[in-house]
């Protein structure tokens, strides 16, 4: 099923911190889409610290904006406050192909918008989930693996996650509005 999947532990990895979090970046050949997808893993010290333990995994869109997000300096305020757990998030890099990447599945727009989401899914499922599985300690249990996005990477994630329900538990969803509304401070 995955013998012409081309990801390898310890290609082009790295790490961009010395405080809570680590990255793992990756740059490797996807069969599915026919093209690299670049991939960061952002590790907390217990992957390290704890080598037994089972973490729980958030996949997110839209991985190239992670930075502008302060996702890891997000997660490193998280863990120093023990609001999370043992959490790895795998941030997938979207490249000029988005708007045909994302979208549902089953069917692209009017437009014709969203004609590769269907390989998009294939290549979460059948390629990164298993290579994620496999080289990560992800936890056993069924609740702990989640998918997000925003806007477009939104809508790709709850796609996903509707149809393979069996693999993703929680989802999240972020649409620029609400993120407007949300900053609105009361005059």
């Amino acid at each position: 099923m995955i013998k012409n999947f081309f990801w390898k532990v310890g290609q082009s990895i790295g790490f961009l911190s010395n405080l809570d979090v680590t990255i793992h970046h990756y740059d490797n050949y996807s069969p599915k889409l026919g093209r690299n997808v670049k991939v960061d893993v952002y590790l907390t010290k217990d992957f390290y610290f704890r080598p037994v333990a089972r973490h729980s995994v958030l996949f997110i869109n839209d991985g190239q904006d992670m930075a502008a997000m302060q996702l890891q300096a997000t997660l490193e305020k998280l863990m120093q406050t023990r609001a999370i757990g043992r959490t790895i998030v795998v941030a997938i890099h979207a490249n000029e192909n988005r708007i045909q990447e994302y979208g549902v599945a089953s069917q692209a727009d009017y437009k014709n918008r969203g004609s590769l989401a269907g390989k998009y899914s294939q290549f979460i499922v059948e390629e990164l989930y298993l290579f994620i599985r496999d080289h990560y300690r992800l936890s056993r249990r069924m609740d702990t693996i989640a998918f997000a996005g925003m806007s477009l990477g939104g809508l790709s994630a709850f796609d996903i996650v509707w149809h393979h329900a069996r693999l993703f538990t929680k989802q999240a969803f972020f649409w620029l509005f609400l993120v407007a509304l949300a900053s609105d401070e009361p005059k």
